[in-house]
């Protein structure tokens, strides 16, 4: 059997999971383990601690296959974010001296003029489906129409790319497991959660994961904003225990008796939770107002991830931004890992072609220096997303927001 396998590395735990390749909705094996402090905000921050972490889930992963008598995993796609992730609009254009007709070998060019594309630190991750305009009139489709100008806004992803460290890339391959490539993590949410109808009309996705929130904003079926808030449930958490409570207890106690949202008398225990989710959520609303399509978001919030179980975190947003709010009942924390495997193409059953001389690039781990090795690695340079990713995502607006969120 084919079957396409996934790797989500969240703040809070990593989630690995295998699906038919004929039914994504069929999940074969399913395997999940705490971060602990291998990750922070997304990112990896102890690379040998991750790589351990991950072999183990491998291998447990594996296991599971082998009970089912499916073959073992030799590929895996990797879900990649992280603090630091935004969009931003690039526009190419180009100008000719006579008039030509536009073909796949134009579109190509102008495509390729975004690969150097930089934004301070962060480095580009992929170029989503661009906007055409042709002698400055919108063109959904110019292939075959002849113009003396043509204009390709396209959608920047910027972030810390996903650079595997020598120990992450040894630890899989003991485990006999090439990374396939490389998703971005909240686009992979919302092919999972929302609906075309949501995305046309307009909506706000909230994925809110335990140490970073995605925000994606969409319009007229394409994706306007994306941001990442340093900012999630497990901070939550730790300002919980600030009433005199360990890590476990106060994380018990939020999800056990605590709330977001209390209509008449409070607590102490609310009143903290209150406090920090409001604050969340004024950070949400201001990114929903720099994309410029907080007017039109006709079909509201669409609420998503682990943290995002959390009693009256719905009310709170409804209250605060005057939208309604759908919440993702069935395993929210899943969304994210269910997304890559519908945007998966390749069987994970088989083993990778061997390619020579690959192209590399250096550079520290998510961005961040690594606390343990403090060196420096060359790594490899994943392709881009798959051209089924590139399809289902058009352009966006941004402005990239500075201090916090870099």
């Amino acid at each position: 059997m084919e079957y396409i396998a996934v790797l989500d590395l969240g703040s809070s735990k990593m989630l690995a999971m295998v699906a038919s390749k004929d039914d994504r909705q069929s999940i074969l094996a399913m395997e999940q383990i705490d971060s602990g402090d291998s990750i922070r905000r997304g990112l990896i921050y102890r690379t040998t601690e991750a790589a351990s972490k991950i072999a183990e889930l491998i291998r447990r992963l594996n296991k599971k296959l082998d009970q089912a008598n499916l073959p073992p995993l030799k590929q895996i796609y990797i879900g990649i974010g992280g603090q630091g992730l935004h969009t931003k609009t690039h526009s190419v254009q180009t100008t000719f001296e006579e008039s030509r007709m536009v073909d796949d070998q134009l579109l190509d060019s102008l495509r390729d003029r975004c690969q150097n594309e930089k934004n301070g630190t962060f480095e580009l991750i992929e170029n989503i489906s661009p906007e055409y305009y042709v002698d400055g009139q919108q063109e959904l489709h110019p292939q075959g129409v002849r113009c003396d100008q043509l204009e390709a806004r396209f959608q920047l992803i910027l972030g810390h790319f996903f650079p595997f460290r020598t120990e992450v890339e040894e630890a899989l391959k003991k485990e006999n497991v090439d990374i396939i490539d490389t998703l971005v993590s909240p686009i992979a949410t919302a092919e999972q959660v929302l609906t075309l109808r949501e995305k046309e009309r307009g909506c706000a996705l909230v994925e809110w994961g335990a140490g970073i929130t995605y925000l994606s904003v969409y319009k007229e079926g394409l994706l306007r904003h994306l941001i990442a808030i340093p900012l999630g449930g497990h901070t939550i958490t730790k300002d919980i225990c600030n009433l005199d409570k360990t890590e476990v207890e106060a994380e018990s106690l939020k999800i056990n008796e605590g709330s977001a949202w209390v209509d008449d008398e409070t607590n102490e225990l609310n009143t903290v939770i209150e406090a920090r989710a409001d604050e969340i959520v004024v950070n949400i609303l201001r990114q929903i107002e720099i994309s410029g399509y907080g007017k039109v978001l006709n079909a509201g919030i669409i609420l998503t991830g682990g943290a995002s179980r959390l009693t009256g975190l719905d009310k709170l947003l409804e209250q605060q931004t005057d939208k309604s709010v759908r919440w993702v009942e069935e395993n929210p924390e899943q969304s994210c890992a269910r997304g890559m495997l519908q945007l998966g193409n390749e069987n994970c059953a088989k083993e990778m072609p061997k390619v020579n001389n690959p192209a590399t690039k250096t550079g520290t781990l998510f961005g961040e220096e690594d606390i343990e090795t403090k060196q420096s690695h060359e790594i490899k340079k994943e392709k881009g997303l798959l051209n089924k990713l590139k399809k289902k995502v058009g352009e966006a607006t941004v402005t990239a927001t500075k201090g916090l969120f870099d």
